[in-house]
């Protein structure tokens, strides 16, 4: 899988469905992309990592509008050994 969809992973281990919905939405991740809420921007990358704690990845994938947030949800919902 993708650096997004290992975040997903990450956050999953530390937020519950509800606390990332509230912390996406405090944070301004939501509506800050610039596409309407759409997808995530390459830049909220580093800061969503050091927020749980996980090392930055470096890939060079061209993702299509939409696709950085849906692997990162797609990763949250695979909560793995949660």
């Amino acid at each position: 899988m993708n650096k997004w969809y290992r975040l997903g992973q990450a956050f999953a281990k530390k937020y519950s469905d509800g606390e990332l919905y509230k912390f996406l939405n405090e944070n301004n991740y939501i509506n800050r992309t610039g596409a309407e809420g759409k997808d995530f921007k390459d830049d909220f990358y580093d800061e969503m990592c050091a927020i749980v704690g996980v090392e930055k990845e470096t890939e060079t994938k061209q993702y299509i509008q939409g696709e950085r947030k849906y692997c990162f949800y797609w990763g949250f919902d695979n909560k793995g050994d949660k």
